[in-house]
């Protein structure tokens, strides 16, 4: 009988697949910039590799979601690398979590001194005061205003990179000389590596998020259509960012926020305070999230306990995320890409595994 297709789950699953990949350092355009713009037009291949990465992983996740029995994402660790190794991946998650987290209140800070002219530190404090207030008074209630939050994200970086390309289209042909003789923030020598290491970056944190995506599936082929929407098109997001910031590459190769600059470059009064306000809030619907899935490993719900908890990891993020913007991204997320190929293996293994044994019974009943 041939399985029943939901198109609204379909798009559910992927629309929050890209919401969750898009954060601070993707949305102002620094991540995009490092892994591949700085290779000038050789990035368009390294994106390429790294959508195909992330279409593959974003389907295998949804098919763990629906193979684990007790349908809770956090065993998906223990899924696939064992019970020994995946408690080690689980904790060093954690940690991991808790850095991105950092990672957000530097990028904020960022956007703040650059389009705002104002200190870094005042919009280090107010996303962590925000984010602080949002898990204290309980997550679930901002969910309706986390999703149209996503929605506007995904939007304004997508119309900004495109209408950017197309603005300054023409200096696309002075990119490659620039990238060659400058030397640029790069996350690997090699473009295709980059692409490797960019995939491999999200493979730990989207772990846990994806699987439990799985569950809320009917079929395999939701499965497979999910992953091939939600990586499909956040790679084609990730072609326009990477065109946009070639045909600006000149004023943006050392930029924080290259996508703001790319804003007020387009002639629209109204675009440049706009695409700040989708910053900002692309930061914190991503920082939120951190910050509660961390305190929910240790603490129930809106206890006094959790409270205390989110209140200390947010004192002490807001003082970690002085470092600036730029080296803290290059320093953080090349170590993580890396620990995320490991993983990738581990995967790669049990998938073969799992094949091999689903085959075994119809070449018992061949033989037979």
């Amino acid at each position: 009988m041939k399985q029943r297709i939901s198109g609204k789950t379909v798009y559910s699953v992927a629309m929050a697949f890209i919401g969750y990949c898009i954060g601070a350092a993707f949305a102002t355009g620094q991540e995009v910039l490092q892994y591949f713009s700085s290779h000038g037009f050789l990035g368009i291949a390294g994106v390429a590799i790294s959508c195909v990465l992330y279409i593959y992983m974003c389907t295998s996740f949804l098919l763990a979601g629906l193979d684990i029995p007790s349908g809770d994402g956090n065993e998906v660790f223990r899924y696939y690398a064992g019970d020994k190794v995946g408690r080690l991946f689980e904790a060093y998650t954690i940690l991991l979590l808790y850095t991105m987290l950092v990672i957000m209140l530097a990028g904020s800070g960022a956007v703040f001194a650059q389009y705002y002219g104002l200190d870094p530190f005042w919009g280090r404090l107010t996303m962590a005061v925000l984010v602080l207030l949002s898990v204290i008074f309980g997550l679930h209630r901002l969910v309706t205003i986390l999703a149209p939050l996503g929605a506007l994200v995904i939007i304004g970086c997508m119309a900004v990179a495109f209408i950017g390309f197309l603005k300054n289209a023409g200096q696309l042909q002075y990119a490659q000389a620039y990238v060659e003789s400058t030397d640029m923030f790069k996350m690997s020598e090699s473009f295709w590596f980059s692409g490797i290491l960019h995939a491999t970056l999200m493979v730990v944190l989207l772990a846990v998020f994806n699987t439990s995506l799985g569950t809320t599936i009917d079929n395999k082929r939701e499965a497979y259509l999910g992953g091939l929407l939600g990586g499909g098109a956040f790679g084609a997001g990730m072609l326009l960012v990477v065109l946009a910031e070639l045909a600006h590459i000149e004023h943006v190769a050392f930029s924080d926020v290259p996508m703001l600059y790319i804003a007020t470059q387009l002639g629209i009064p109204a675009i440049a305070p706009f695409f700040s306000i989708v910053l900002l809030a692309g930061i914190f619907t991503t920082t939120a999230p951190l910050l509660w899935s961390i305190c929910i490993r240790f603490a129930e719900d809106k206890t006094p306990r959790f409270r205390l908890l989110a209140l200390a990891l947010s004192a002490v993020g807001l003082f970690a995320s002085f470092m600036p913007f730029q080296k803290v991204v290059n320093l953080v997320f090349p170590t993580v890409g890396y620990v995320g190929v490991v993983f990738m293996a581990f995967m790669i293994v049990k998938q073969i595994r799992l094949l091999r044994e689903s085959k075994e019974p119809d070449a018992e009943r061949r033989i037979d």
